[in-house]
């Protein structure tokens, strides 16, 4: 029997905040609400013109990821 694991649906803050920090990571220009709630964060700083996500901003998307079932930290055995 296959063990289902247990998701946790992101509230509407965390979801914007994971699409933007991902829009970032893959050189997408996220809204100007969503960059500027990121830069706010210390998520995201701009540099040259571009968007980079902070050491902050990848550990919130782990996180977020995690909570929303996209990937799974657990080794497997």
């Amino acid at each position: 029997m296959k063990k289902t694991r247990k998701h946790f649906p992101l509230s509407k803050t965390q979801s914007q905040r994971l699409g933007g920090l991902v829009q970032v990571l893959a050189n997408s220009k996220p809204v100007d609400e969503i960059i500027d709630s990121l830069k706010g964060l210390n998520m995201v700083v701009k540099e040259n013109d571009n968007l980079l996500v902070t050491e902050k901003g990848l550990d919130e998307t782990n996180r977020l990821s995690t909570l929303a079932g996209l990937i799974d930290n657990k080794k497997k055995k």
